[in-house]
């Protein structure tokens, strides 16, 4: 939805325990945010996984993922974002909600610069959502597989557009199963030995 007057579009959280709230977005931001559609189905997709998950979201935007994730009952959600407008906004969007800072963090900067000081860290989810056309998918398979931030039995989820395609395999890395969302297009990765999920 879009508020003429403000200047200021708007998502809800789709479900949990912020179902319904909003999630400002902001017209003078080069933020395309997941559609209600495939964030839901995301979700839906990952499950059980949520719960009491460490959740990793890479290109945040407005941070409508890592927001979806709290209130599905991820316990920590660290937020990658490189414009510090638009992190100002993640920031702006959390405190509106009522999130703790130290529930969802916000790390400002370029994935290539975040991701390898994330070293040590192990996420449950990995949701990473680059600029369509810039081809950073793969980049950023490869650092998630070298700094060995994907858990075990984790998941791993890139949105990139229909026309772009992503390798089947980088390292410990497994392209598992690719879902289509019109233009918009999921590929979902695991650890080579982890559990499938349907």
């Amino acid at each position: 939805m879009y508020n003429m007057l403000q200047g200021v579009g708007y998502v809800r959280v789709i479900a949990g325990t912020l179902r319904g709230r909003r999630i400002e977005m902001a017209d003078n931001l080069a933020i395309r945010p997941t559609s209600d559609k495939a964030r839901g189905a995301v979700f839906s997709s990952l499950g059980e996984l949520i719960p009491e998950s460490c959740f990793l979201d890479v290109f945040a935007g407005t941070g409508a993922m890592g927001i979806e994730a709290v209130s599905r009952g991820a316990r920590t959600v660290v937020a990658v974002e490189r414009s510090p407008r638009a992190a100002a906004l993640i920031v702006r969007n959390r405190d509106s909600l009522g999130i703790d800072p130290l529930v969802l963090r916000v790390r400002i900067g370029t994935y290539t610069k975040v991701l390898p000081e994330l070293l040590g860290q192990e996420f449950d989810v990995v949701f990473a959502d680059p600029p369509y056309g810039d081809l950073a998918g793969a980049h950023v398979l490869e650092l998630i597989d070298r700094y060995d931030l994907l858990a075990a039995r984790g998941a791993l989820i890139i949105e990139h557009f229909a026309k772009e395609s992503l390798p089947a395999e980088i390292g410990k890395l497994r392209l598992l199963k690719v879902k289509n969302y019109g233009q918009t297009v999921m590929s979902h990765y695991m650890r080579a030995g982890g559990s499938k999920r349907a």
